[in-house]
């Protein structure tokens, strides 16, 4: 024991023992301290994981000691909110090409565009995008439609074709297993064969008889009232043909039975003729039918069109919010908030109502819209408007009329 202390007393002496203990101690009285920090450390790596990269970039500049700090901290904010907008964007489309109504389409096409000027992107790439995509699906309705309207004539021209070829033992027959429309097709085949009929009739007698009138006068007139171009022209060429072969006035036949050969040829004209005018009859009236069938579905659609309530709800928040702003020329006028819900229901009826002419004036070029009565909107043209500022006097006469004064008047 006694040899122990010495050791501890001639240790402790030396310099290099008493530094170590110096350290030791240091090191002891400093663990409390490390502990401490590495434990904030901890708390603020996962404080930093649970937040987002906006909410990183924020707290990190909130804690930057240095204007480098700082300045990193604020481009990784930037760049943090540049991203998320770009995520946002990417979902908007997402839900933009989900929406089952073109309304709902547009306004999630206005939002986008809000965000696009985060995301660094020209809302101008993103604005029409619901316009362009209605306009193709337009467009592909007009080929779809031509598509079935050409079938459709095409199937009606096969019909009456087939009624023409057959006796008229088996015509009776053919028709009576007939659709009632293809029955009114082989009706109008029918009048147009009497007339043929009669045709016939004058050429039989200008055969038999020299008195009798030239036939060609009355095939004339049924090939010139052909529409086909083609057609026309190629009858109108075989006519010409048999024409030249008669004899100038006082003059005889080349040779016997050519007048009978001229009947003959004027005859099978005839029958061509008959044929090219039922066929275009029979596309005429397959192509009214088809037009008229679609002009019935969407006037239908446009008088039992009613928008959801949601749809409902979503634009009356635009009216009252535009009424509060002071951007549109809507009623305020102490209305209530269901008062704007008929106006937006009105409204969404409107433009649903413009969206379906606008699609049948494409898909019925032919189509003229019937005059309808004049309605009483809730809100007044811009002229009218203009015209009021100018003169705030006219004020009454101007509520009387629309129902509403515009919110400078009532300021």
């Amino acid at each position: 024991m006694a040899r122990f202390g010495r050791s501890f007393v001639q240790a402790a002496t030396q310099p290099q023992y008493a530094e170590g203990l110096f350290t030791a101690a240091q090191q002891i009285a400093g663990a409390p301290r490390r502990r401490r920090q590495e434990e904030e450390q901890q708390k603020r790596v996962g404080m930093l994981r649970d937040m987002g990269a906006v909410e990183r970039a924020d707290y990190m500049a909130s804690i930057a000691k240095t204007p480098q700090e700082l300045m990193q901290a604020t481009a990784a904010k930037d760049e943090a909110m540049r991203q998320s907008a770009i995520t946002s964007l990417r979902g908007l489309e997402a839900a933009r090409q989900a929406a089952g109504t073109t309304e709902e389409k547009q306004r999630i096409e206005e939002i986008m565009g809000r965000v696009a000027v985060q995301a660094g992107i020209d809302p101008v790439s993103i604005a029409g995008r619901t316009q362009e995509e209605e306009l193709r699906e337009l467009r592909l309705e007009e080929v779809r439609a031509n598509q079935k309207k050409r079938l459709q004539t095409e199937r009606s021209k096969s019909v009456v074709a087939a009624w023409t070829a057959m006796s008229e033992k088996d015509r009776v027959k053919f028709k009576n297993q007939l659709p009632v429309d293809d029955q009114l097709l082989i009706d109008n085949a029918e009048l147009q064969d009497l007339e043929r009929q009669k045709r016939v009739e004058e050429i039989e007698a200008w055969r038999v008889s020299k008195d009798a009138p030239l036939p060609v006068t009355s095939v004339e007139t049924i090939i010139d009232n052909l529409t086909d171009g083609d057609v026309k022209s190629a009858l109108e060429a075989e006519l010409a043909a048999v024409v030249e072969q008669l004899p100038a006035e006082g003059q005889q036949y080349s040779y016997a039975g050519q007048r009978a050969k001229i009947a003959s040829q004027i005859k099978q004209l005839n029958d061509k003729a008959f044929r090219a005018t039922v066929a275009e009859d029979s596309a005429r009236i397959a192509d009214e039918r088809f037009d008229q069938s679609t002009i019935r579905q969407v006037e239908a659609d446009i008088a039992t069109y009613r928008p959801t309530k949601a749809q409902v709800e979503a634009k009356a928040a635009e009216l009252e919010e535009a009424a509060d702003a002071g951007k549109m020329y809507v009623f305020r006028d102490g209305k209530k908030p269901e008062d704007f819900e008929i106006a937006a229901e009105k409204e969404l009826i409107k433009e649903y109502e413009e969206r379906q002419r606008k699609r049948l004036n494409l898909l019925v070029p032919s189509y003229e819209r019937p005059e309808a009565a004049e309605e009483t909107t809730a809100v007044a043209p811009k002229a009218a408007i203009e015209a009021l500022r100018k003169d705030p006097s006219k004020a009454e006469q101007f509520k009387q009329k629309y129902g509403y004064l515009p919110k400078f008047i009532q300021e």
